[in-house]
Order: C-alpha cells, then sequence, then structure tokens
C-alpha cells in the first residue's frame, strides 16, 4: 500500500526527490511514483522533466516523458546578470548548481542521458545558443566531474610516422562512435603519438605536449641527480613530474587522463623520440592506415563504448561556439595547465612507482639513485605512506617504516605481512588515534617507528574469518615483526610458553589468546619442545598442536607431564 501525493505540486515534490525503489534510481518505479507522474499539472510536468533532466535521473525523466509526453521544452539563459536565472518555455526557471548531473555514474549513463535529450529535443540543455548549455554550465566545479569517465584507455595510442598511421583502431572508432552520438564533435579530439618530421609538416594539426619531471629551481630531474647528488640538496616538495599542456592545445588538458599512457603521467617520455600530441580524428584517417590489430581494436572498443563520456569536451566546444557566435563570455579557465604529479601533492604516487608490478617500475627506478631514494624517505617523516608505496620500498630497496609513519587498518597490516614486509624491531605499535598523535607530535628526535592500528586486529577480522583463518591473519603479523596486542611481548620462546600456561589459548574472541597461540604456531613444536618446562607448558602446547605432532616427543617430556599429555592428547 502506497501514500499518493495530495496534488500536483507534493507530486512535484516527492518526483524531484525520488531515489528509486530500494534506494536504486534506475530500478523500476513504485506506484507512487506512477500516480505522481498522472497527477502533475502542465507547468509542474515541464519543471519536473527539466529539473530531473538536469539532474541527470534519465531513467525517471524517460519514464515521465514516455508516460506523459512528448513534452516541448526550450530552456535558455534569462536576461539580465544573474547567474541562475532561467527560463523554461517563456517561464521563470531558477538553476541549482549543486543537483546539475546528480545522478550520473559513468559514462553508460551519461551516454544515456545526452541520447535522451535529442531524442525528445529539449532544448537549451546541450546545444550552444545565445546562453551557455544549461547542463554543462558549471561542469567544472561539479563535485561529480569525476564520474563521468569510467577508466581510461588501455590499448596502443595511434602513431604517425612518415605518412603512415599505425594503430589506427582508437581514431576508427571513435569516428565510428560518433555518427550515432549526441555530440558527435566531441569525438574528434583525440591524442596520438607522432614524429618531429610530421609534427613540424602538419604544425596546425598536430600540436606537441610536453612531458617533463623537474625539481623546481633546479631544472630537470635528470640534472639534478647528475650535479646535485644529495638528497638534503632537494627542494623536497616541488619535484614535479607530468604533462604541460601549450598555449595552442585546446582539448589536451580534457584528453590527458582517459587517453594518455601512465608513464606520461610522471613525465615519462617516449623510447622511440616520438611525441605526445594533440590532434583529431579525421586528420588521423585522412592518412594511409595500417591493417587494423585484433587485440588493440579490442581494448579501443571497450574504451569508446563502456569508458568514455566525452561531456567535458562538449562543454569546451560549446564555450568556443558561445564565444564565436554570440560573444559570451567563457566561463572556463583558458590558460595553459599542466597536468601534475608532484611530490607535495601526491607523494606516494612517487614511490609507488618502484612497485615491481609497476610497468614502468625498471625506468622509475632510474629516476634516482638508491641512496637518493632513501633520503628523500628520511626527508618525510610526518608523511602518511600508503600501503603501495611502503610496499614499493621494501620490495626494491628493503627499505622497512623506520622512518616513516604509517596509519593502517588491519587490512592494510595483513596485505604487508602477506607480502613479506618486516617492521623494523623497535616499532611502536599504538591502538588509539590519540595516542598515536600525541606520540607523534612529541618534540624528541629520532623517533622510534611507529604505527596507528586503527581497529584491534581481532575485532576487525573475528566477524570476517572462522577461527583458523584469524590465527593464520595473527601468524603472518607476527612474522611481519609486529605485536598487535596490548600485552607485553615476550622475549623469546621460552617466555612465550611461561605466559601462555594462564592463558586460555582456545578463546579465539580473546586478543591475547590468538597472539600467542600464532607465536606458538610460527615457532613450531620442535622449537617449543626444546625450551618446555613445566608439565603446565608441555599441557598448554597439547592445545595448539595436534596429538600426532608429540608422539615424537614423549621420550623427552619430563615425567610430571607425560602422563597428562597421553591423558589429554592421545587418549591413553
Amino acid at each position: 500500500m502506497f501514500v499518493p501525493a495530495k496534488d500536483s505540486k507534493d507530486a512535484l515534490f516527492v518526483l524531484k526527490n525520488t531515489t528509486g525503489i530500494d534506494g536504486n534510481w534506475k530500478k523500476a518505479w513504485s506506484d507512487a511514483d506512477l500516480a505522481s507522474m498522472d497527477l502533475l499539472e502542465d507547468d509542474d510536468l515541464v519543471e519536473c522533466l527539466v529539473t530531473l533532466t538536469l539532474m541527470g535521473n534519465e531513467s525517471l525523466a524517460r519514464g515521465l516523458m514516455e508516460r506523459r509526453g512528448p513534452v516541448a521544452i526550450d530552456l535558455k539563459k534569462a536576461p539580465g546578470n544573474a547567474e541562475f536565472d532561467y527560463l523554461v518555455n517563456g517561464q521563470p526557471f531558477k538553476l541549482d548548481k549543486f543537483k546539475i548531473l546528480r545522478y550520473p555514474m559513468g559514462a553508460d549513463d551519461s551516454n544515456s542521458l545526452l541520447s535522451m535529450i535529442v531524442e525528445y529535443d529539449m532544448k537549451g540543455f546541450i546545444d550552444p545558443g545565445e546562453s551557455f548549455p544549461a547542463l554543462l554550465a558549471h561542469l567544472q566545479t561539479s563535485v561529480t566531474q569525476d564520474k563521468y569517465q569510467a577508466g581510461s584507455f588501455q590499448g596502443d595510442l595511434p602513431e604517425l610516422i612518415g605518412g603512415v598511421l599505425r594503430h589506427p583502431e582508437l581514431p576508427f572508432l571513435m569516428r565510428h562512435r560518433s555518427l550515432t552520438a549526441a555530440a558527435p564533435a566531441a569525438y574528434q579530439p583525440v591524442l596520438c603519438w607522432a614524429s618531429e618530421q610530421m609534427i613540424n609538416q602538419f604544425p596546425d594539426q598536430l600540436i606537441p605536449l610536453r612531458v617533463f619531471q623537474e625539481v623546481r629551481g633546479h631544472g630537470s630531474l635528470k640534472q639534478w641527480k647528475a650535479e646535485a647528488g644529495e638528497p638534503g640538496n632537494m627542494e623536497f616538495d616541488r619535484i614535479e613530474m607530468g604533462i604541460e599542456v601549450l598555449d595552442n592545445a585546446v582539448m589536451a588538458n580534457l584528453l590527458i587522463g582517459p587517453m594518455a599512457p601512465e608513464s606520461t603521467h610522471f613525465g615519462f617520455g617516449d623510447f622511440k623520440g616520438r611525441q605526445l600530441c594533440e590532434t583529431n580524428t579525421n586528420f588521423l584517417l585522412s592518412f594511409e592506415a595500417k591493417a587494423l590489430d585484433e587485440k588493440n581494436f579490442r581494448a579501443a572498443a571497450s574504451f569508446v563504448t563502456k569508458d568514455y563520456c566525452p561531456i567535458r569536451v562538449m562543454a569546451k566546444q560549446a564555450e568556443e561556439i558561445c564565444v564565436r557566435d554570440h560573444s559570451y563570455k567563457p566561463p572556463f579557465d583558458a590558460k595553459a595547465q599542466l597536468f601534475i604529479t608532484s611530490m607535495h601533492r601526491d607523494f606516494n604516487a612517487l614511490f609507488e612507482m618502484l612497485s615491481v608490478k609497476c610497468v614502468f617500475h625498471e625506468r622509475a627506478l632510474g629516476l634516482l639513485t638508491e641512496d637518493q631514494w632513501r633520503g628523500l624517505v628520511k626527508k618525510a617523516p610526518a608523511t602518511s605512506f600508503s600501503v603501495e608505496s611502503a610496499l614499493a620500498l621494501w620490495d626494491t630497496f628493503k627499505i622497512d617504516n623506520t622512518d616513516l609513519a604509517l596509519t593502517l587498518h588491519p587490512e592494510d597490516v595483513i596485505t604487508l605481512a602477506r607480502n613479506g614486509y618486516r617492521f623494523a624491531d623497535q616499532t611502536q605499535v599504538f591502538r588509539s588515534e590519540t595516542s598515536f598523535d600525541s606520540y607523534m607530535a612529541r618534540s624528541e628526535t629520532p623517533k622510534a617507528p611507529a604505527i596507528w592500528l586503527c581497529d584491534s586486529l581481532n575485532a576487525y577480522e573475528i566477524d570476517k574469518f572462522k577461527d583458523s583463518d584469524v590465527i593464520d591473519l595473527y601468524r603472518d603479523v607476527i612474522k611481519a615483526n609486529l605485536w598487535p596486542s596490548d600485552s607485553k611481548r615476550p622475549s623469546d620462546l621460552a617466555m612465550a610458553l611461561k605466559m601462555s600456561v594462564s592463558v586460555d589459548l582456545e578463546v579465539p574472541e580473546y586478543d591475547r589468546s590468538m597472539i600467542l597461540r600464532a607465536y606458538l604456531l610460527n615457532a613450531g613444536l620442535d622449537a617449543c619442545a626444546q625450551v618446555a618446562g613445566s608439565p603446565a607448558q608441555w599441557v598448554k602446547l597439547t592445545t595448539v598442536f595436534s596429538p600426532e605432532d608429540f608422539k615424537p616427543y614423549l621420550a623427552i617430556m619430563p615425567k610430571a607431564a607425560k602422563g597428562r599429555v597421553l591423558e589429554n592428547v592421545l587418549g591413553m
């Protein structure tokens, strides 16, 4: 049973704020939603359609259009200076920039929304005119702008050398997609590799981008590496790597994220002497093209059909038309921009390049000497390192957490432990953020390395794993040289055995029980047997190891222990 809207205004409110069944705005609509659609009067129907479309709720907008439409809609900027005042079919309408494109979560949703706007000839949303298209008006500042791009191109970019186009798959599929796209021109801009000869021959069509690796104030990173030598001479927060978009590049800044190879984001140039360029698909496809490569074709097809929505390219193109044809003041910053990965902003990203899993690991390794890499680590004692960067430093240089401040969740510790990471012997483990922050804020230096475990390992894992799995997790963490417990850490195996006598090692909910049990399992029964003294210690071992494991040790057990072990474990 549902409660229907009382009148048209109530229905308008309900539909503008609906989230679909079970919070999923793309699901079928409830009986209450359908009843509300029928209750809308004409003016409220138009306002509802405009609002839903601007929000990006294509599913409900299309449903409303199909149930009550077609409805003619003409959205334009109202005369005057008020930024958010619009007219809808000649009637006042106030734009809410914070709700624009609230719903689309990827390329598929965005492309479907754009297709609906074209299908129903909804004017003023994406087509440039006397006023800037309303749907695109605040795209640069929208909190949802990162949702429009679902992924990046994983294949080979087109390459133009000697008048021959190699790897034509991406421009070929971009042009094919433009034939059915809501904004065909948005699929024209594309990146490519080109030789210097081709760039010089076609300067208006091939606009090179500058990849760079620099130490601000010292020139190139390569030059600094050769001349400065000592990490102490580096302006630590001014290592910058990336791509510079020059003044004559129009769309490049919008194409780097989805199309440029990841290595260029870190300022790595091309082995073959090619330059990364902004160009367009029609220009590239005017050249003789090599045969299509099946693997690259699949990568390009996946990108163009699933991952790419050039909605910000559309906004830039709309801006150009508005400025050219209607003397519209450009809403976007037209300055040249840098696509930068800097030590100041993305410190971890630099160290993550060192990971053996990184495709340009070898090139990253050569950026600095090992001493220089180690020096950079020491210059950032207050920086929170990511798990990925910590593991990369360990795998590459066996740099542990001695100079790292780590804030770790239990899953992070487990990741490090199971990848062979070993924490420094003097590592301080804090179980509260307050105590961790207090320790880090103290003036004395050097400090012992510290980590903050955001949650209890046991509390986190006990609900997620069966008992044996929890034990395995603790074993991994201990192997990584941590003691994730508030209890005293044993100095050796003999001490661990003594401590275990007063602890029920079979209670998985008890933190100290789990860690002592894991410690003994890691040591193994043979080592435990060598240091076990009292009968109580031998009996305690029977709760840790299997009955079959004890048979070889019956001869060395103290007489006082043998009887209880035989009775409790072997059933004799």
